[in-house]
């Protein structure tokens, strides 16, 4: 019962960042088209190789904490530009798999840019679930103490005040969360 109990605090963060993330992954590759692959791939790559680097769990951690935020960073600025160019350039011609195709199409031929309230609704949401993870992320995981400390060190973070409400002030588990 207790471990529902600190489970349910993390719920909203989860499922925030999973509306975040899928949403951004479904809505950047529906306009990208096959060309979203380009985007993706080398940090799929790159979350390969960082796996099988050497080095400490802590340090192994670490590296994979920033680069999954940094990927979390470049998703939601593709996300701004992809709106911006929907919005300010319907008309733009995209190839449909460069180079492997390089045969155009109009952005503005997909129903989703020709419905262009909705798209800007759907961006909205998914930009929207995103800040809001980050925000309950830093208020309920990483968030300073009243006296200034850190209640952990890196991604690795203490969930005191919120087990304090539960009724146990003894108790803390070290929660492994990136942004």
């Amino acid at each position: 019962e207790e471990e529902i109990g600190k489970s349910i605090l993390l719920l909203p963060v989860f499922v925030s960042r999973t509306i975040g993330v899928i949403g951004s992954v479904a809505a950047a590759s529906s306009l990208l088209g096959y060309n979203y692959v380009w985007f993706i791939g080398p940090f799929l790559l790159i979350t390969g190789v960082l796996w099988c680097l050497p080095g400490t769990k802590k340090v192994k951690d670490r590296r994979k904490c920033v680069f999954i935020t940094t990927v979390i960073c470049l998703q939601f600025l593709l996300q701004i530009i992809l709106q911006i160019t929907a919005n300010l350039y319907p008309n733009i011609s995209l190839p449909q798999f460069y180079p492997v195709y390089p045969d155009t199409y109009k952005l503005s031929s997909m129903p989703l840019v020709a419905n262009i309230a909705l798209l800007n609704m759907i961006f909205s949401v998914i930009m929207g679930c995103q800040v809001f993870s980050g925000l309950l992320y830093y208020l309920q995981i990483y968030k300073p103490n009243v006296d200034g400390q850190k209640k952990g060190k890196g991604n690795v973070s203490r969930l005191t005040n919120q087990f304090e409400l539960l009724g146990n002030q003894s108790e803390t588990v070290p929660v492994h969360y990136c942004i």
